[in-house]
């Protein structure tokens, strides 16, 4: 396989979403956390997956009534 050939591959995922009553602050194997704003996602060197897919699907959760 040469540099630029790229197979497509499936990736299934999982997404949880809880309310939350208070501000989460990071503990055990978490060392930060930063809330991210999706539209400056692509400030950030994210992932793919949490550009193209996950990132969306928590837009339209916010937007459900």
């Amino acid at each position: 396989m040469n540099s630029t050939h790229c197979e497509s591959r499936a990736i299934r995922t999982e997404l949880f979403t809880t309310p939350i009553s208070s501000e989460p602050i990071p503990a055990a194997e978490i060392d930060e956390m930063i809330w991210l704003e999706p539209g400056l996602a692509r400030a950030f060197n994210l992932a793919p997956l949490r550009l193209e897919s996950v990132l969306p699907v928590r837009k339209a959760l916010r937007q459900a009534p």
